[in-house]
């Protein structure tokens, strides 16, 4: 909600679709589908302030190597969320509130350790 406050346009955008797509007074659940910008400004405030900065330790079905770093079958590995949501090697601005950036293009989250991919637009 702060980068809402801080950010008058991104507030008067979201306000926009939100008052263009929703009929009456009540947001139904239906609505929701139909509301992009809200979910890029969702994944955003995500991506920018991540409610854990690590996730459970997972452990290695089978010796993996990366990044010239060989990591044995059944060590545990960390992720931490947070700093890769930080990177500015993947990310352009990292510390910047941009919703566009899940708009701009259909970014491909992989949510589950399955082969499931699903696809945000």
């Amino acid at each position: 909600m702060a980068n809402l406050v801080k950010h008058l346009e991104i507030q008067e955008k979201l306000y926009q679709e939100i008052i263009g797509m929703v009929e009456g007074d009540v947001v139904e659940d239906e609505d929701m589908q139909k509301l992009s910008y809200l979910k890029a400004v969702v994944l955003e405030a995500l991506r920018q302030h991540t409610p854990t900065h690590f996730v459970l330790a997972h452990r290695l079905k089978e010796e993996v190597d990366l990044d010239g770093y060989r990591i044995p079958k059944d060590a545990y590995v960390n992720f931490m969320v947070a700093d890769m949501n930080w990177d500015p090697e993947v990310w352009e601005e990292p510390m910047e509130f941009r919703p566009e950036t899940f708009v701009e293009a259909c970014t491909k989250v992989d949510l589950s350790d399955a082969d499931d991919l699903y696809v945000i637009c």
